[in-house]
This record gives C-alpha cells, sequence and structure tokens, in this order.
C-alpha cells in the first residue's frame, strides 16, 4: 500500500457449509459467501474515502478460490457498481456447481448430520462444531460424485445467475480485467495420482482417448512445446484443462466487450518436480517473498524479489488507471487476433499465442 500509493483492503467471509450450502427453501438464500463478499465490498465504498481511497475507483483481486470469487463477482447483479476493474489470479476453472449438483452437497451433509432428509429448521439449529463436522465427512463422501472441492458457488439464478464464462461472452459488467495462471498449476497435486509417475505411451494415449479429443494432435502439440515424457505430457494437460483452457475462454469473450490482459507466471517452486505450481505466485504482488516461509517455496528469492516489484507496479497501476505496466515492456492487451500474453519469468517477456498449437488440438 505504502509503496503504491493504494490502499489494500482484505476481508473474510463465510466458506463451506456456511457459505454455500443450497437449499430448495424460499427463507433460504443461495450462495451466502458470494453475498458476504458484496456487502464487504459495500462498506468498502461506503467508508473507503474514510481511509484515504477512492469509492469510484476499487480493483478485486484474488488467487484461486479468490480469483474463483472475483468472477463470481464479474456475473453477479448484486456487485454492478461496486467495483471498476478486477484481477483473477488462478481462478478460472470448472468447480462452479450447478444446482443438481449443489443439491447433491446439501443432502450429504443433511446424511452426515444424522437427519433423514433435508431440514432447514434442524440445520439452522445446528451448532457451528457439528455442521463443521458434518461438513468434513459429507466432503469425502461427495469425492466421487460432486469432486474434492464440493463446497463452490452455484449457478442458482439469482444470485449467481449465469456461469462465468456465460457473463464474459454475454458482455455483463464490462469492466477491465487481468486474469492468468502459474505455468504448472497442477503440478502441486501429483501426489493425488500417484500413477500419473509411471505413465507410458498407451497409459497416456488411454487417458487423454477419454477427453473425446483426436489424441495424435493433442501429443504432437504438446511434444511441439518440448514436452515428451508421457508423465510430463500429462501434467501438462491436467493444468491446461484444469486452469489454463479456461483462462483463456474467458480471455477471449471479455476482450470483445471490455479491456482484458492475460499472463502466465513462469517462475518456479524451489522443489524441481512442481515447476511454477498454484500458489506460487501469492506473494509476488505483495513482495512478501521473503516472509511467512515463501523464501523455502519459491526458487532463488532475492532474484524473485524483482519480479515481484515489477508485478507489484503492475497491479497498482492498472488499480489507478486501468492499464498494467511491465517496466520497459509494452503489454498490449488480449485479442482473438494477436493473444498477447505477459510471461512472468526470469526474464518478462510478451508472447502472442503461447503454446498456440496445444490450444488448437483442444479446440478443435
Amino acid at each position: 500500500a505504502a509503496a503504491t500509493n493504494t490502499v489494500v483492503v482484505t476481508i473474510n467471509y463465510r466458506v463451506g457449509a456456511l457459505g454455500f450450502l443450497v437449499v430448495d427453501d424460499p427463507s433460504c438464500t443461495p450462495n451466502v459467501g458470494l453475498l458476504d463478499q458484496v456487502a464487504a465490498l459495500e462498506w468498502v465504498r461506503d467508508n473507503i474515502s474514510a481511509f484515504g481511497g477512492d469509492p469510484d475507483n476499487v480493483t478485486i483481486f484474488g488467487e484461486s478460490a479468490g480469483g474463483g470469487s472475483v468472477l463470481s463477482l464479474l456475473a453477479m447483479p448484486a456487485a454492478v457498481g461496486t467495483f471498476q476493474r478486477a484481477i483473477v489470479q488462478s481462478g478460472a476453472t470448472d468447480l462452479l456447481l450447478d444446482r443438481e449438483r449443489a443439491v447433491l452437497v446439501t443432502e450429504a451433509v443433511a446424511r452426515c448430520a444424522g437427519l433423514d432428509r433435508v431440514d432447514v429448521d434442524a440445520l439452522r439449529s445446528m451448532s457451528g462444531p457439528d455442521l463443521i463436522a458434518a461438513q468434513a465427512q459429507a466432503a469425502g463422501e461427495l469425492f466421487m460424485t460432486v469432486g474434492t472441492m464440493p463446497f463452490h458457488p452455484c449457478v442458482d439464478g439469482v444470485v449467481l445467475p449465469q456461469t462465468w464464462l456465460e457473463a464474459a461472452e454475454s458482455g455483463f459488467n464490462p469492466v477491465p480485467v487481468i486474469i492468468g495462471t502459474t505455468r504448472d498449476e497442477m503440478d502441486l497435486f501429483k501426489m493425488f495420482d500417484p500413477a500419473a509417475a509411471t505413465l507410458d505411451d498407451a497409459g497416456l494415449r488411454a487417458r487423454l482417448g477419454a477427453t473425446g479429443k483426436n489424441v495424435d494432435a493433442l501429443i504432437d502439440a504438446y511434444v511441439a512445446t518440448g514436452t515428451t515424457a508421457p508423465p510430463d505430457v500429462w501434467a501438462r494437460v491436467n493444468t491446461d484443462t484444469a486452469m489454463w483452457l479456461h483462462a483463456l475462454a474467458i480471455a477471449e469473450a471479455r476482450s470483445a466487450h471490455a479491456p482484458t490482459w492475460m499472463y502466465r507466471f513462469d517462475w518456479e517452486a524451489s522443489s524441481p518436480e512442481m515447476g511454477a505450481p498454484h500458489g506460487v505466485d501469492i506473494p509476488f504482488p505483495f513482495t512478501t517473498i521473503d516472509v511467512d516461509g515463501w523464501d523455502t517455496f519459491i526458487e532463488d528469492p532475492e532474484q524473485a524479489m524483482s519480479l515481484a516489484s515489477v508485478i507489484q507496479r503492475s497491479w497498482a497501476d492498472f488499480a489507478n488507471d486501468g492499464i498494467p505496466t511491465l517496466g520497459d515492456t509494452e503489454w498490449p492487451a488480449f485479442d482473438r487476433e494477436t493473444r498477447s500474453t505477459a510471461i512472468f519469468g526470469r526474464n518478462i517477456t510478451v508472447e502472442s499465442d503461447p503454446n498456440g498449437q496445444v490450444r488448437q488440438a483442444w479446440n478443435t
């Protein structure tokens, strides 16, 4: 804040069952965790001038679930006008729930709470610790039906009336946006799929075949980028399908309606097998690489501080006037023709359509 002449506000909001249970009852409001965030933005609008801030010049930003929250706020009617710009760090995923899956989550929580049906009054009367215990048990049961992280916002038709991509495609709330991912997002989660470490070509082809895409075209595209070993190809596939392709689709859609910038974060973790994983970018906008243990997670932390300073300035310039800067490097806005993407690594570069052959293989 002091270095960039900005006022930084962090917030809390309800998560898990307390924030994202969906119940088919008119007395129950869905997605209250998102409405908590809107309430915080309304507080900023009404009070930030007392702290030296400008209520008409608010930028929201978040990473991972925080990035997903930013995308949800971009799609929410209740949030329109509470912010003027947005930054999405590693938040574009396919984890939004439809109503059918959200109902499965609520039914599982009720069952794990000892109820034979979804009883609103009974759920409301539960103690906090009991509800959290039911939530934890339900998360285990929902692993195969809803996914590893079942307590997510739901496209409920009211609070969140459309998906992130649908909102982007329709031009809803067309504020300027920066959006991006780390290069190796899903490498942080390799331990959940130990069999991938010994994949051979046949195993890789079997997994790729399940996607319904042209397997040969996909493998050729990854090989063209220098990724050849089956375990490495699969790691890239995980990152691309879980994060990058979703971020790219949103950038494509939003760029038709509002200024949009895209980036890829390449600075690596200290553990070689992780590459540039999910979360490695968190301390860079804050230039806090040297605190809270980040210096043991990030490769070459002293050199990383120079990149952190550039990113902090870029985010702050975007917050101040809507144009992100990269020092002496020009960062053009993203469009479908050039697909300009800033690469944050040992050197800061801007590439046109990075990994374009991979993109094309997935989109055909």
